[in-house]
């Protein structure tokens, strides 16, 4: 799994944490702990701009 492959089921909605252990370590990460905690943190900022920007967009085509 590269890293957007995980960045993509990260951002799934049917993202489920241990799914994604699991796939690490049967892709060879001996330790995939540093990912997940890449991914967590990525998603959240992720998530904090879709809120900041859609709360944006919405102001912007309201009347």
């Amino acid at each position: 799994m590269t890293k957007s492959e995980a960045a993509i089921a990260a951002t799934s909605p049917f993202f489920r944490e241990s799914d994604l252990l699991t796939e690490l370590k049967k892709r060879g990460f001996k330790d995939p702990e540093p990912m997940l905690s890449t991914l967590r943190s990525s998603l959240k900022r992720a998530r904090e701009d879709f809120q900041r920007d859609s709360g944006r967009s919405h102001k912007i085509l309201s009347p």
